[in-house]
Parts: C-alpha cells; sequence; structure tokens
C-alpha cells in the first residue's frame, strides 16, 4: 500500500495531528450526552450524530452512484439533543466507527484508484472524499473536546 493511502487511513483513524472519534468520548457519560453549554447549539450527542451522517453519506456517496443525501442541512442533524437511551448512545459510537472503517476499507483496496474522478457527481474522486471526512470530522472532535470541558467532564490521562 503507498505511503497516501497509509497517511490517509492513519489520519481517518485518529492517529495523526487530532485525536480520534473513541478518545474524544472516552468515559463520557450517556446521562450527559444531550446537555448544552449557553451560547453554543450542539450537545455531545448531536455533534457524533452530525459525525455520523456525514461519514455515512460521503462513504456511501463514494460507493454508490445511485446515492442521494439528505437534506441540507436539516438531514444532517438529529431531531433532537440527547439520545433515548444509553443503547442508543452506544450503537451511534459503534455506527460511526463502522462507518470510518468502511472508508478505511476502501482506501485500503488497491484497486480503488484515489485520484480518477468518479463517474458521477462534480469531480469528486476517493482522495479528495477521504480529506473531507478526515478535515470534517477533526473540526467536529475539536468541539466535542472544547464541549467536554466547559461541561466539566474532562479525562483524566490525557
Amino acid at each position: 500500500m503507498n505511503e497516501i493511502r497509509k497517511d490517509l487511513i492513519k489520519s481517518l483513524r485518529g492517529k495523526g495531528a487530532h485525536i480520534s472519534i473513541e478518545e474524544s468520548l472516552k468515559d463520557f457519560p450517556y446521562s450527559r450526552a444531550g446537555e448544552k453549554v449557553e451560547g453554543l447549539e450542539h450537545s455531545v450527542w448531536m455533534l457524533l450524530y452530525h459525525i455520523w451522517i456525514c461519514t455515512y453519506d460521503i462513504v456511501e456517496f463514494s460507493l454508490s452512484p445511485g446515492h442521494e443525501s439528505p437534506e441540507y442541512p436539516s438531514g444532517y442533524w438529529p431531531e433532537k439533543c440527547c439520545p433515548e437511551t444509553d443503547q442508543g448512545w452506544n450503537r451511534l459510537i459503534a455506527d460511526t466507527l463502522h462507518e470510518i472503517e468502511r472508508m478505511v476499507e476502501i482506501l485500503e483496496d488497491e484497486s480503488n484508484d484515489i485520484t480518477s474522478p468518479f463517474p458521477w457527481g462534480s469531480g469528486q474522486n476517493l482522495f479528495k472524499e477521504a480529506l473531507v471526512l478526515i478535515d470534517h470530522n477533526s473540526y467536529h472532535i475539536a468541539q466535542i473536546i472544547d464541549l467536554r470541558a466547559l461541561l466539566g467532564v474532562t479525562v483524566k490521562d490525557w
């Protein structure tokens, strides 16, 4: 596997300049996932949902010319600020990690040309879509870390 693919995968997994989603959510209690901070629009749950749906959308777009994206912007955010159950919270974490690993698998498959434009879309290619995911997710992971600090839910071993 070439170095560009390896670097993209490393960054998608939060092993580059940014921390991973797992690290950003480490020991974060389900009971606080829906809390908002005055002056900020989103809860940790909302940010995680947004990361998941955007990752899913980019992966599906990268695989299928028939994929239809959610309505923008409303389709990219949850209707509620909190998960209904701790199982829903844990499922969303697992689903988000699963979607990231789906993109990793696409990148690991060297039969997938990462630089040629998809036959659909408007010039996108796998390299660009991976970069968009890295950039997008790292931005919102940083928001999760900031929210943790503002909520007083810090991680002792960071």
